[in-house]
Order: structure tokens, then C-alpha cells, then sequence
């Protein structure tokens, strides 16, 4: 009967638990598994693969194999079937192969034993090696098993530490609206009467007034490396932070924008830039990628100037060296969305930098970056 089956020991051993299957079913990709060893591998990994050939099954509920689980029944009551094999002659002495030399790792027959090849090697019967080669497959197995969860662990650790820092976060920025919130409410009244003093004055001369923006860091938009402090004014290049890798952070460039936005008017600003130096500042539209390196121009988005060891450029493409009479303190910037313009000048003595004209066709933020000194500060003036 033995002979005559179509399974090996080898084929009524699961993939998963490397144990004899309890209740094996098929998969579209024809592989074998336990029907609780499969079950538990697609609810751990969240997705329905063949462990073997990571082929997708379509079906929740997998086919039984009829003719494995009968084969299955017949070992768990007579297992010595499965253990007859062919008998297999040694290719020397034509005896049949009844011992295992653990030293060549071979099967060999019972007159190898006093052969030269083998004489002294230690060996055993082959139903004995072959049990000790499941119990090693079962024990890496298992030690496989034990690094996968503790993989799993550490992912799970991961989750939880990156969930605290965004709620962290999320409570710190709650506090610093809230913060905000106040000084607004008791500025109303000043604003009120700022309000009507400038409405009166539009209205009889008709004119386009330029806004001198009150801009602020945006702490949601920064790269990890830079500190934001001063009622979020002010940023220095420092040790990395843990932070979310939210989709508006920056992350090729020591960069940040501002909380405003733009898409209409004329606006002002003034950066501080004594304290660094390298620093890049200007406006970048609001797609620009801020996850890979790319070039600061207007193709990317980006209308820049910058300054590298008082090596001063306008970031065009090609770039364009700005010729200076002294380095500047303080950097004005000027844009005019209608217009499709973006001046920088010296705040010290009002002279002009560099002018770009483009077409702006969606929203514009002021863009910082620093360079990567311990202590490239940038800051953003009262005007």
C-alpha cells in the first residue's frame, strides 16, 4: 500500500508549521498549507500572499485538498507506510542503503562501514537521521518564528513612539494657537481703530496699498534640524529633532515656510540674515517637492536669492552672480502676485538686489532654508 501511495512525508508537511497538515487546503498557485497556519498568516500580515510564491489568492476560503487530507488520515493512524520507500542499492557493494555517515552526510549500506571511505566515520540508521533532521528544521523554524515577532515588536514600539511624538506635538501647537488666540483678542480693539483710519484714505484715492505682511514660521513645514523659537520668528540650524515626516515638512533642504500664503495683492517682509552664512530666502509656490533635491528656480518653483561665504546669487537657471558694494543685514522682499514680480532689496539702504518676473498661477509662500553651521540663524522683522 505504501508503495502504491502518491505522497511522500515530505508532501504532508506544512510550509508554515512544518508539521504534518491538520486540515490541508490548496491555493490558486497550487501550494499546500494548514488551514489555521494560513489563516494566521494572512490576518498577521493584513494581505492574502502564498507564504511561498507571494501570489495573491483571490478566494477567502481556500479549497480542501481531499486527496492530502486523505493521505494526512492514513499517516496520523499507520506513519511506517510513508516510511517505505524504493529500496536504494549502494552504487559500490549493491547492498541496500540502510545507514546515514553523519561525517559526508550520505546514505551509505552496512559493507561501507569497513571501506576506507568510510571506516571509523560515525553513522546511523536512516529513520534516525531523518528524525533529527525534521527536529533541526523544527527548531529553525521556530527560532525563524521568534525573530519575526520580535521584528514585529520593534515595529509595533515604532508605531507607538512616532504616535506620542505627533500628539506631543499636536498638544504644543493646540497651546501655542491658544496663545495666540489671546493676543489677538485683546489687540481687536487697536486694529479697529487702524481699520478705520485707513479705509477713509483707500477710498478717496483709489490706490493699491502695498501689505507689509506679518509673517510667521510655519512649525508644520520645517526639517527636522531646525529649531523654531521667538514666538516663531526666529530659526537656527541644530541637532536633528524627532518630528513626523508629515507631507508639507521639508526634508531635502534646511528649509521652512511661512503660515501665510498668497495668491492676490502685493506683499513685504523682512529677513534678517547677519547670522548665517549661507542662507536662501525668497517665495516657492505651494507644490514644489519638498521630499527630494531639486533646483531652487523658477522651473521648480522657486524665485530665491542666496548667499554662500558672501558669494551672492540669484538662484535663475543658469544661476546669476549678484555683485554687492557691502553684505547686507537685513533682506526686503517684495512680491507682487498680480504682477508676477519678486524684488529683494537692502533693507539698510534701500538699494536693489535682484528683480524676477514670472506668472504666478497658484498660491506663494515665503521660503527660508539656512546652511548646515552650528548655529545659522535666520529671523523675520517687525517691519
Amino acid at each position: 500500500m505504501a508503495e502504491e501511495c502518491s505522497f511522500t512525508l515530505e508532501d504532508l508537511q506544512c510550509p508554515v508549521c512544518c508539521e504534518v497538515f491538520d486540515v490541508p487546503v490548496i491555493l490558486s498557485c497550487k501550494h499546500n498549507f494548514c488551514k489555521t497556519c494560513i489563516q494566521k498568516h494572512w490576518d498577521r500580515m493584513g494581505t492574502r500572499q502564498c507564504p511561498l510564491c507571494r501570489r495573491t489568492e483571490r478566494s477567502s476560503r481556500p479549497a480542501i485538498n481531499l486527496s492530502l487530507k486523505l493521505a494526512t488520515d492514513v499517516f496520523k493512524q499507520k506513519p511506517e507506510q510513508f516510511m517505505v520507500k524504493s529500496v536504494e542499492r549502494c552504487s559500490r557493494h549493491n547492498e541496500e542503503l540502510k545507514l546515514f555517515c553523519r561525517k559526508d552526510a550520505e546514505l551509505i549500506c552496512v559493507s561501507c562501514t569497513s571501506s576506507r571511505s568510510h571506516k571509523n566515520h560515525e553513522y546511523c540508521p536512516i529513520t534516525e537521521a531523518a528524525s533529527d533532521i525534521m527536529k533541526q528544521a523544527a527548531e529553525t523554524a521556530a527560532e525563524v518564528k521568534q525573530e519575526y515577532e520580535k521584528l514585529h515588536t520593534i515595529l509595533r514600539e515604532e508605531e507607538a513612539a512616532r504616535f506620542i511624538a505627533l500628539q506631543n506635538e499636536r498638544e504644543s501647537k493646540t497651546a501655542m494657537v491658544r496663545e495666540k488666540l489671546e493676543e489677538v483678542n485683546k489687540s481687536i480693539e487697536e486694529l479697529s481703530d487702524i481699520v478705520k483710519y485707513i479705509e477713509p484714505i483707500i477710498i478717496a484715492d483709489d490706490l493699491t496699498f502695498l501689505k507689509e505682511s506679518s509673517v510667521n514660521f510655519d512649525p508644520n513645514t520645517a526639517h527636522p534640524n531646525l529649531i523654531i523659537k521667538d514666538e516663531l520668528t526666529t530659526i537656527s540650524y541644530g541637532k536633528k529633532q524627532q518630528l513626523p515626516d508629515n507631507p508639507e515638512r521639508c526634508a531635502s533642504r534646511m528649509a521652512v515656510l511661512a503660515a501665510n500664503s498668497f495668491n492676490s495683492g502685493k506683499q513685504r517682509w523682512n529677513v534678517e540674515v547677519a547670522s548665517s552664512k549661507e542662507w536662501y530666502v525668497g517665495v516657492a509656490r505651494e507644490s514644489i517637492n519638498r521630499k527630494t533635491a531639486v533646483f531652487l528656480n523658477p522651473r521648480e518653483g522657486f524665485w530665491v536669492i542666496s548667499n554662500n561665504e558672501e558669494s551672492y546669487w540669484a538662484q535663475t537657471s543658469p544661476r546669476t552672480r549678484l555683485t554687492l558694494k557691502k553684505p547686507p543685514q537685513i533682506i526686503t522682499v517684495e512680491l507682487d502676485y498680480d504682477k508676477g514680480k519678486v524684488s529683494f532689496s537692502d533693507a539698510g539702504n534701500g538699494s536693489s538686489i535682484y528683480t524676477f518676473k514670472d506668472k504666478f498661477n497658484e498660491r506663494i509662500f515665503p521660503y527660508f532654508a539656512t546652511g548646515i553651521k552650528e548655529g545659522s540663524t535666520l529671523r523675520i522683522c517687525a517691519l
